[in-house]
């Protein structure tokens, strides 16, 4: 078997790490030469990896490719992050590992312990002392609020519809006093510049929603901390993120 890793973050030079202990690995990366390689079986792309017209993105780099280079998977399985038109139309086993509920689930305890150190890293007192708001309960919601449970860190979910006596609604949070810290994690635009305009002092605002739901140039401009936090779990546990995705092709390679 002939694996090739796209190695745009730490989380995948990781994955190519696992792999090339056991299988022939290659790593690819802004300067690597497409066309050098020749034939592979699986292919591992990192979240955002390919444009429209099949180039590889990297961080700040596009890399042109082919068709001779997409051929040469034409019978291999390819692994993506998220969900892309130019894959969709190959004639590959294509799996979107982001889809994954299990591998969601894990990456969200990784994304918590990330969004605490960024609470540690913006906060001028002890977490133990700040109050807590987060907006959306899905995975990655639910997951942080566990970690602040856990530690004993006040907190309460900010959603449409109260379910519980953590929870507040959209409507009665915007009339309320904002905690000292306020997690985004729903694709939701509520921090907007009324909103802004409106709060008597500056939480720390944590955007690690897709897409924006942030006015972050009236935030910026009102003196609002705000920091958009995307691919925490590539950032601070590249190693624990790059063994479970590892872990989980590995599964589904040899599934077949």
């Amino acid at each position: 078997m002939k694996v090739v890793v796209m190695g745009s973050d730490y989380r995948m030079r990781e994955v190519y790490y696992r792999f090339a202990s056991y299988v022939e690995t290659i790593l690819i990366n802004e300067t690597s030469d497409l066309h050098a390689i020749k034939g592979f079986d699986v292919l591992v792309l990192p979240v955002r990896a390919v444009d429209a017209q099949g180039n590889l993105c990297f961080p700040n780099t596009l890399v042109k490719s082919d068709e001779a280079f997409w051929k040469q998977a034409e019978k291999g399985m390819i692994f993506a992050g998220s969900r892309c038109p130019f894959l969709d139309q190959l004639d590959n086993q294509i799996y979107y590992y982001m889809e994954e509920e299990a591998l969601k689930k894990q990456n969200a305890i990784l994304t918590a312990e990330g969004i605490l150190y960024y609470m540690i890293d913006h906060t001028a007192t002890s977490i133990f002392a700040l109050k807590v708001d987060i907006i959306g309960k899905g995975i990655c919601g639910s997951a942080f609020g566990t970690l602040l449970r856990q530690l004993g860190i006040r907190h309460r979910y900010v959603r449409r519809a109260v379910q519980g006596e953590d929870e507040i609604t959209i409507e009665a949070w915007k009339q309320s006093k904002a905690g000292d810290v306020v997690i985004i994690t729903a694709p939701v635009e509520i921090i907007d510049e009324a909103w802004l305009y409106a709060q008597q002092h500056h939480p720390l605002l944590i955007d690690i929603a897709s897409g924006k739901v942030v006015d972050a140039h009236t935030a910026g401009k009102l003196g609002f901390p705000y920091v958009k936090a995307l691919g925490i779990p590539s950032i601070f546990a590249a190693k624990s993120a790059g063994k479970i995705l590892f872990e989980w092709i590995w599964g589904k390679v040899h599934e077949e």
